[in-house]
């Protein structure tokens, strides 16, 4: 089976902007999120860098999707079937789509429309359609400031993934190194990948800060701000600049840590 992952939050707020009918057909299920996991990796890492989050397993007919203590990730999985929908019908669906949400008047028509034309690009892999489609649920008069908050943090962790990808390529394959120092100097010569690189930051910044600016105290949104001070690290030569982004990591990182406790402990 085909598998399209989700950033929990974003999966949060689709699950329950989904109809029953919906939700059972796409079959969204919890695999479960580790805080704990992500704050180790950007404060105190001593092995070569995790793979977080993590590519989606092997295609498998016969797999249960569940928790999994092998699957420690920050998202909501949206399995589909080999046998389902081809790309030209997602593509008809999200036309579809199109047309209904142009004639939509209320808040909770045009959100699931529009949710759906979210999977449905995500199964087409069309990454750019999935982040207008988050925005306009994101800056429509209908969004709460869970639903904004949350899109706007889906679309950072996006970019921090394909940001993270391209330092990766350009890692030292030395493994005393990467033991050593998982944040190590690369340079990234090619220059498109490094264009690609750069604004994968720029924008990754944008919109977490757009998460926190909705939600002061939205700790993932926070781990993740610390992630982007670990690729501005990784790819900074002078000493000054990479401890400069490894301090504002690691302060991020341990005020996201003390609101997450506060918050277990008042529940």
């Amino acid at each position: 089976m085909t598998r399209r992952l989700f950033p929990r939050p974003v999966a949060l707020i689709i699950g329950s902007l989904l109809t029953p009918s919906v939700c059972a057909a796409q079959d969204i299920k919890t695999i479960y999120e580790d805080l704990d996991l992500l704050s180790g990796y950007i404060i105190a890492p001593t092995l070569q860098d995790p793979p977080l989050p993590p590519p989606p397993p092997a295609k498998n007919k016969n797999r249960k999707v569940g928790r999994s203590q092998s699957q420690e990730s920050s998202t909501f999985d949206i399995p589909r079937e080999t046998a389902g929908p081809s790309k030209s019908e997602l593509q008809q669906s999200v036309n579809e789509l199109e047309k209904a949400l142009a004639l939509a008047s209320d808040c909770e028509t045009k959100n699931r429309i529009l949710t759906n034309i979210i999977i449905a690009y995500y199964n087409l892999d069309a990454e750019a359609e999935v982040e207008e489609s988050m925005l306009k649920i994101a800056e429509s008069e209908c969004a709460t400031n869970e639903i904004k908050s949350s899109m706007y943090y889906s679309i950072g962790v996006n970019n921090w993934k394909r940001a993270y990808d391209l330092s990766t390529r350009y890692a030292s394959r030395n493994i005393n190194i990467q033991a050593r120092s998982p944040f190590h100097y690369r340079s990234i010569t090619n220059p498109a990948d490094k264009r690609k690189f750069d604004d994968c930051l720029t924008k990754g910044f944008e919109y977490v800060d757009k998460a926190l600016a909705v939600n002061p105290e939205y700790v993932e949104a926070m781990f993740y701000k610390a992630l982007f001070c670990r690729e501005k690290q990784k790819t900074s030569a002078d000493v000054a600049e990479r401890k400069r982004w490894a301090d504002e990591a690691m302060a991020l990182a341990d005020k996201a840590t003390k609101i997450q406790k506060r918050k277990e402990a008042n529940k």
